[in-house]
């Protein structure tokens, strides 16, 4: 799967249309629509905030993982977790990985 067809798969899970997901990064629905037909591709910052909006990691839009999705509905000790992407500071949040959870602190 490409980088655009995970943009448009999990942006259609959430629910959002191109111009939500526009809005919401920063830029316009045909850009987005770019992305996802693979024509052109973004910067670092533009895949990292497209990445938060769709509550992935950036390595699963690139496709360096299959399942590295955020879940926000997975319970949590004390809303902390540890993982690829600890540095993202969310309340709630699991990180899943091959279907496991990550080690949490």
């Amino acid at each position: 799967m490409t980088f655009g067809e995970r943009i448009a798969l999990q942006r259609k899970q959430l629910k959002l249309s191109q111009d939500d997901l526009a809005k919401k990064v920063g830029t316009s629905a045909p850009i987005i629509g770019r992305y996802e037909r693979g024509e052109i591709k973004p910067s670092i910052e533009m895949a990292k905030k497209i990445a938060d909006e769709l509550e992935v990691t950036v390595d699963y839009l690139i496709g360096g993982t299959a399942n590295m999705v955020l879940d926000k509905k997975a319970p949590q000790k004390n809303g902390r977790y540890r993982g690829p992407a600890a540095g993202r500071k969310r309340e709630g949040v699991l990180f899943y990985r091959y279907g496991h959870h990550l080690q949490q602190n």
